[in-house]
Order: C-alpha cells, then sequence, then structure tokens
C-alpha cells in the first residue's frame, strides 16, 4: 500500500431487511447489541477502537456520525469481540452512490481472530436485516477476501456488481467507480 495511491476491488452484495424473526441464531457464548452511534459508552468505544484501531475508530466515529448510524457489537464475557457499522444512505452515498436512497450500507466490519469462523459475521449481518433500520442493506468486501464473502452469502447477500475504488493521500480523496452485475435479461441481448 502506497501512502499516495491505494487500489481496491471489491464485490457488492444487497441484503434485503426482513422482519424480526428467530431465524437469527447468536451463536452459543456471544451476545449483540446494535446501539445507535450517540449512545455508545466509553467502554463500547474502547472495545470498538482495540478492534479497529485508534485512526479507523476515529474516523468512522467523525464521518459518519448522525442519528440514524448504529454500530452492531458483537460481544463475548462483556468484551467486544466483532463491530459491524450501520450507515445511512444519505451519510455514505457521496462515497458509495451505488447505494440506494432510503437504505443502508454495513461498513468497517471487523472480527477478533480469535472468534472467526464461529458465524459471528453472517449472525451479525442477519441481525442487522431483522432490526428494521433500514429496507435494504448494502454490503462489499474485496473480491479476494473468501471468507468474508461466504459470510455475506450465508446471510442472504445477493452480489449486484462490484467497484474499484482509487485512494490517494490515506483516503482523504478517492474516487469509486461502480459496475452492476449484468441481469440475465442483459446478456440474452
Amino acid at each position: 500500500m502506497s501512502l499516495f495511491r491505494e487500489v481496491a476491488e471489491d464485490a457488492v452484495y444487497r441484503v434485503e431487511g426482513s422482519a424480526p424473526s428467530p431465524s437469527v441464531v447468536v451463536p452459543e457464548g456471544f451476545s449483540m447489541r446494535l446501539v445507535p452511534i450517540d449512545r455508545l459508552t466509553g467502554p463500547d468505544w474502547s472495545g470498538i477502537t482495540s478492534l479497529s484501531g485508534r485512526f479507523s475508530a476515529r474516523y468512522l466515529r467523525w464521518r459518519y456520525r448522525g442519528r440514524r448510524t448504529e454500530v452492531l457489537l458483537v460481544e463475548r464475557s462483556m468484551r467486544a469481540v466483532a463491530v459491524l457499522w450501520v450507515v445511512p444512505s444519505e451519510l455514505i452515498q457521496r462515497r458509495y452512490p451505488f447505494v440506494d436512497a432510503g437504505s443502508s450500507a454495513i461498513i468497517a466490519c471487523v472480527t477478533d481472530p480469535s472468534c472467526r469462523g464461529r458465524g459471528l459475521y453472517p449472525a451479525g449481518v442477519r441481525a442487522i436485516a431483522a432490526s428494521r433500520h433500514s429496507a435494504a442493506y448494502f454490503i462489499w468486501a474485496h473480491k479476494t477476501n473468501e471468507a468474508s464473502l461466504r459470510g455475506i452469502v450465508k446471510a442472504g447477500g445477493v452480489p449486484i456488481g462490484e467497484f474499484t475504488r482509487v485512494r490517494w493521500f490515506r483516503g482523504l480523496i478517492s474516487s469509486t467507480a461502480f459496475r452492476p452485475k449484468p441481469r440475465m435479461a442483459d446478456r440474452d441481448g
């Protein structure tokens, strides 16, 4: 990664919101809390920072602060082991214009390495989809991040396209080029 220019290729998925249901199963020994950003406590922020890093946590807090931004905290023994940010379209569309108005994006997802492979990520995405926060959610992961891509599909994600993001100066300047996935009717021509 260069300080001046960084390129990322991500696959984009859409997850439909759903009514709360018993289909959201939290893995045994873990709990989940979806918390509005303005109600996160000092210990919550400490957990987010320990997972995401100080710079990232501060940036996300500053960039996506808003009354509808929420954070899903996955905890074990009262310690954060995973975090997923839920950002409404009006706060993220400028950088990611493919996020439909009235929907949200699930971003900056991090799971503690000691807790990976236990189904926390797809369970977290399903819990967010069942929260009624938005009617639909957009989520993406690097095209080579097979574990995250499998987790998104397991949570009900449907591929809708991909994007190339070019960032300069650690993201102070960036551009995103979205390419929708061709529909079957478009291919039959």
